[in-house]
C-alpha cells in the first residue's frame, strides 16, 4: 500500500515537472518539422499610450495652512516659541523669523505676547515641527 502511495506520488511529480518544461517551448511558426524551442518573452505594445499617474509631492513647496486657537502658557523670544493650551492640550509652535505678529490689530514682536492671552496661531508643518507664520 505504502508502495503505490509513493509511486503514485513520484509519478505525479514527474508529469507536473514535465508540463512546467513544456509550457516553457513552444513550436517554431514555420510549418516544419524543427526542435522545440524556447519561448520569447517579447511584451506586447500596449494599446494606448501611457501616462504616468501623478505623483504626490514628498515634500510640498508650500505646506497647507492649519489653525489653533487658544491661551498662551509660554513665551520664548529667544527660542522663538511659544506654548498654547487648545482644546487638545498644550501645543508648543516655533515662530518663524517672518511671521507676522499681531495684538489688538497692532504689529508687535513675540516678547509683547502677554501670558494668558486668547490667541490664534496659523501654523505649517516642516518636518514635524509646527512653524508660525502668524499669530493673532
Amino acid at each position: 500500500m505504502k508502495k503505490n502511495v509513493t509511486v503514485n506520488l513520484a509519478l505525479v511529480a514527474i508529469f507536473a515537472l514535465a508540463g512546467l518544461v513544456a509550457a516553457q517551448y513552444t513550436k517554431p511558426d514555420t510549418g516544419k518539422s524543427a526542435k522545440a524551442m524556447p519561448a520569447k518573452s517579447t511584451p506586447a505594445a500596449p494599446a494606448t499610450p501611457v501616462t504616468k499617474a501623478p505623483q504626490k509631492a514628498k515634500a510640498k513647496s508650500v505646506a497647507m495652512s492649519r489653525q489653533v486657537t487658544g491661551t498662551v502658557v509660554s513665551v520664548d523670544a529667544v527660542a522663538n516659541t511659544v506654548v498654547i493650551k487648545g482644546k487638545k492640550g498644550d501645543v508648543t509652535f516655533h515662530v518663524a523669523s517672518d511671521a507676522k505678529i499681531k495684538v489688538g490689530g497692532k504689529a508687535v514682536t513675540l516678547g509683547d505676547i502677554g501670558m494668558g492671552s486668547r490667541v490664534t496661531v496659523t501654523y505649517k508643518l516642516e518636518h514635524n515641527v509646527k512653524v508660525a507664520t502668524a499669530v493673532r
